[in-house]
């Protein structure tokens, strides 16, 4: 997890908060963000989706804006390690950029990659 530098904000009936926000993971394009996304909610984390909304209009600047970034907060940081040791992490796609296996991935078409995933 990287320590981002900026401050989320959410805004509530009952005030503002202010939270000190953790980077998580990066993506290229949004739907690889989802099965994160998913399992952070199956945990009950409060999470927060940079870029989502761009990307998904526009995915070829994922690399001009930096990808889907999935942040949490700060005081969830040993909760989201956990969650993650425990799922392994090549299952939710958060394969190192100078790993093997994500050298071995890219460029991988979108039915290769369903057919793999589901066993043929």
């Amino acid at each position: 997890m990287r320590n981002s530098n900026n401050f989320s904000i959410f805004h509530s009936p009952k005030g503002t908060i202010i939270m000190k926000m953790l980077e998580v993971a990066r993506f290229h394009y949004v739907h690889e963000s989802y099965g994160l996304c998913g399992l952070l909610d199956s945990e009950e984390i409060p999470y927060h989706v940079e870029n989502e909304y761009t990307l998904s209009v526009h995915p070829f600047l994922s690399n001009a804006v930096g990808g889907v970034i999935v942040k949490v907060p700060q005081s969830f940081e040993e909760q989201v390690k956990e969650v993650l040791k425990a799922r392994s992490q090549s299952q939710l796609h958060l394969l190192r950029d100078d790993s093997q296996e994500a050298d071995d991935r890219r460029g991988e078409g979108v039915l290769r990659y369903i057919a793999r995933k589901l066993g043929f």
